[in-house]
């Protein structure tokens, strides 16, 4: 794992970001048009994906793209103290690694070819969005995919029964773009 430091690395990390992604919200469709198909994974860690996911997301990576990864903070604007937050990471990266990364914000995971990414939100979940066959290889290993959608269902019915103001508008447009 290596934090970006120079700003070529940092622009070129925030141009592949701009590749995948069209905003930084994770609870819309954050993608841009050339990720065509997206899921969600529910729940994850706090700010980070949970082992078993970490591990799938780099057994595919090393099947379909066998290149390092681009891992950054994505609300840096709302707080300009944290200047430099962007890492590669290896698709070698242990869990322990990752986890011990110095995530205090939402972050993305993505390809340096910007062909995939991660986007993970505050809220425990992420989506997961990329070419076809990303999808498809990822969706081969993780089996949890329509498990994951039927709990994020069941975790916002509850909390809008429990809390009746609650507005969760966008779970409902998020789960319309995703394909598990």
């Amino acid at each position: 794992m290596t934090q970006l430091k120079d700003k070529k690395t940092i622009e070129n990390a925030k141009k592949t970001f701009e590749k995948v992604f069209k905003n930084k919200d994770p609870f819309s469709n954050c993608f841009q048009k050339n990720i065509e198909s997206r899921i969600l994974l529910f729940p994850t860690e706090v700010l980070r994906l949970t082992e078993f996911q970490l591990n799938i997301l780099m057994e595919t990576i090393r099947i379909y793209d066998k290149e390092d990864i681009y891992i950054s903070h994505i609300e840096l604007k709302e707080y300009p103290n944290y200047i430099n937050e962007h890492w590669v990471i290896s698709s070698d990266i242990t869990y322990e690694e990752y986890d011990n990364m110095p995530f205090i914000f939402e972050n993305a995971i993505y390809s340096q070819t910007g062909k995939w990414g991660v986007i993970i939100s505050h809220e425990e979940h992420a989506l997961v969005g990329g070419k076809k066959d990303f999808i498809k290889k990822y969706l081969s290993i993780y089996k949890n995919s329509t498990k994951d959608v039927n709990e994020f269902k069941k975790y916002y019915d509850e909390a809008k029964k429990e809390y009746p103001r609650l507005n969760i508008d966008w779970v409902d447009e998020l789960l319309e773009i995703i394909d598990n």
